[in-house]
């Protein structure tokens, strides 16, 4: 269960870093948000195909559903600071 958090939490901060960096840079909101939604999500993916090859681990949809609750979250609260 604690594994769960930790992905949701882990994409949720790489989700707001980058938003913010993105911002700070001044990019585009289209193209901050592109970006910013793959690159965790391809970070996680990576990262559970990874873990699914060690002996007695398996691959598990839900640690990738987790990340990606985890990005939307950190990419939502960085786009409401950026309109402020």
């Amino acid at each position: 269960m604690v594994d769960r958090y930790l992905h949701m939490g882990c994409c949720c901060a790489m989700g707001f870093v980058l938003m913010v960096s993105y911002r700070l840079f001044h990019q585009p909101l289209w193209f901050s948000v592109i970006v910013c939604v793959l690159v965790p999500s391809l970070i996680g993916f990576v990262k559970e195909w990874d873990d699914s090859r060690e002996p007695g681990n398996r691959w598990d949809w839900g640690d990738i559903r987790d990340n990606e609750i985890g990005v939307s979250v950190g990419v939502a609260i960085g786009c409401l600071l950026w309109l402020l």
